[in-house]
């Protein structure tokens, strides 16, 4: 065998290996790194509000229902459609009486709100009356109660938040917050936003443009600070840093969201919003300082986050009402589609960004971390679309060339030490 042949063709596989592996961490923002693609509901049920993870029939009269947080000690008031009631401990267990009926479920030793189940009860028997052949089932068609079927968040997770701001901004804030913004710790989370982002919009709205690079390593008190005396202008990514940094100061977990619209590599949308948790309402609701937008709700008073607001846009649903600063003081008004902002970004094609609060962590762009990022699955954002054709597809790619290059220069390796020690070069 000649042995220099094969150094020779093992080093053309290495270099070539090689190479596709450099070309690729060159393109590795263009799809090689591995995304969360989330539901809505893992997007909008945070882990600490109580959900509904699985239910148990017993395959012929009940079914036990199965909660997020244990119910060991809890006592339920079983109310059925036939105005007859009992109680179980644990885990609650419904007595299912034929056909589609109304149940209601009631911890009578906890502050949980009750619980209102529709269940379409069909048993063996009367399959068999109809002459089918069939085990009893149960649908669960309606309830009160959230449902989780996969993992889901802490409220916490997406806590946008910016390294750049020292403690005695935090206290700077405070004081702003208090003495300016009017903001009183003991009010409603909605109050304390309409207080912040008027205040802010007022401030800062004519400023509006392109920052210069320097904003973009300045803390968000210091790049309100700099727009309020006229000094910079400002974008949408400034006014969700800037609205962020001070709801959170108050007390309101704020995250950020990217609408990113692109097909075929073409670039059709880019805007940052805000999403702020309601504690009050155990919900997200939307805001965009960019747009005047403070919140916006249904003409029935239901507050809506970013996808309900994209899919009611879609279907120009007259169903829309927008709080906004305007003359000195909060307006609501109907939402306006001849002259709505967001005809320019809320195309079919757009995705929705869900920043994590480890994509503003200082050590992000340590080399350590970049390296783990690109070689596994730590996604610093998740993605909400409605588009098929979403994957992570490159990624595996990526994954199975980079082991290949490490697998082979294994090979190469352990072949030259093989082949040196005997006595064959």
């Amino acid at each position: 065998m000649n042995y220099k042949r094969l150094h020779i063709f093992n080093g053309i596989i290495f270099l070539v290996l090689l190479i596709v592996n450099i070309v690729i961490y060159k393109n590795r923002d263009n799809g090689y790194a591995y995304t969360e693609y989330l539901n809505y509901k893992q997007l909008y049920q945070p882990s600490e509000l109580q959900s509904i993870t699985k239910t148990r029939f017993n395959g012929s009269d009940s079914l036990a229902l199965y909660f997020s947080q244990e119910q060991n000690g809890a006592v339920w008031k079983i109310q059925l459609p036939d105005s007859t009631s009992y109680t179980c401990k644990g885990n609650p267990v419904i007595k299912l009486l034929e056909g589609i009926k109304d149940y209601q479920l009631k911890k009578i030793n906890g502050k949980d709100s009750t619980i209102h189940i529709r269940l379409n009860y069909v048993s063996e028997a009367s399959y068999k009356k109809k002459g089918r052949t069939r085990t009893s089932d149960v649908e669960l068609m309606q309830v009160s109660f959230p449902i989780q079927d996969k993992k889901s968040y802490s409220i916490n997770h997406w806590a946008q938040s910016s390294e750049y701001t020292t403690d005695k901004e935090i206290l700077i804030a405070k004081q702003i917050l208090l003495d300016s913004m009017k903001v009183i710790p003991s009010e409603n989370s909605v109050s304390k936003i309409q207080k912040i982002g008027s205040y802010i919009y007022k401030k800062i709205h004519q400023q509006l443009g392109t920052p210069n690079d320097s904003m973009d390593i300045y803390s968000p008190l210091k790049q309100f600070t700099l727009a309020q005396q006229g000094k910079s202008e400002i974008w949408c990514g400034s006014y969700t840093n800037i609205f962020s940094f001070f709801a959170n100061t108050a007390g309101i977990t704020t995250r950020s969201v990217w609408v990113k619209g692109e097909a075929n590599g073409i670039l059709s949308a880019g805007h940052n919003i805000n999403e702020c948790y309601i504690k009050e309402l155990n919900q997200w609701i939307f805001v965009d300082l960019m747009s005047n937008t403070l919140s916006l709700q249904t003409k029935s008073g239901h507050y809506l986050n970013s996808i309900d607001f994209y899919n009611l846009h879609q279907l120009h649903s007259n169903d829309i009402l927008v709080s906004s600063f305007k003359n000195d003081s909060i307006e609501k008004s109907e939402y306006d589609y001849t002259n709505s902002f967001y005809n320019n970004y809320f195309n079919s094609n757009i995705n929705f960004v869900y920043y994590y609060a480890s994509q503003f962590d200082k050590k992000l762009y340590n080399s350590s971390e970049k390296i783990k990022r690109y070689i596994s699955k730590r996604s610093t954002f998740a993605v909400y679309s409605n588009a098929d054709s979403i994957s992570n597809a490159k990624f595996y790619k990526k994954q199975m060339i980079l082991l290949a290059l490490v697998a082979f220069s294994i090979y190469w390796l352990i072949t030259f030490i093989i082949l040196k020690s005997n006595g064959k070069r």
